[in-house]
């Protein structure tokens, strides 16, 4: 099932996302879906995902990691650095409402 919607796109836009189309052989349609479903598949929740190092050092290691590369975000002017940590993975997480505003 799909829907209908109109959109409004700077002219430029506009150009550039026809001349990719255009050279990928697909059409714009095509090209706005890949484009909506790259988007809520993974840039609106890549904030919330944070990112994994996988390593085979060790629990120590995933201590060390995880205490050595939680300093450094927060330096970043983060809040809150959330971290999950097995033998051989560490994973970090930002909430997204915890992320100071550079302004």
């Amino acid at each position: 099932m799909s829907r209908n919607f109109i959109f409004r796109i700077k002219e430029t836009t506009a150009n550039s996302l026809e001349k990719e189309a255009k050279q990928k052989e697909i059409s714009l349609n095509t090209l706005a879906n890949q484009i909506f479903n790259m988007y809520t598949d993974w840039h609106s929740n890549a904030g919330k995902a944070g990112f994994i190092i996988q390593h085979d050092m060790g629990k120590k290691w995933s201590i060390y990691l995880a205490d050595l590369y939680q300093s450094m975000i927060e330096e970043l002017d983060t809040k809150r650095v959330n971290c999950d940590l097995t033998d051989n993975t560490i994973s970090f997480s930002i909430d997204e409402k915890y992320i100071l505003k550079q302004v």
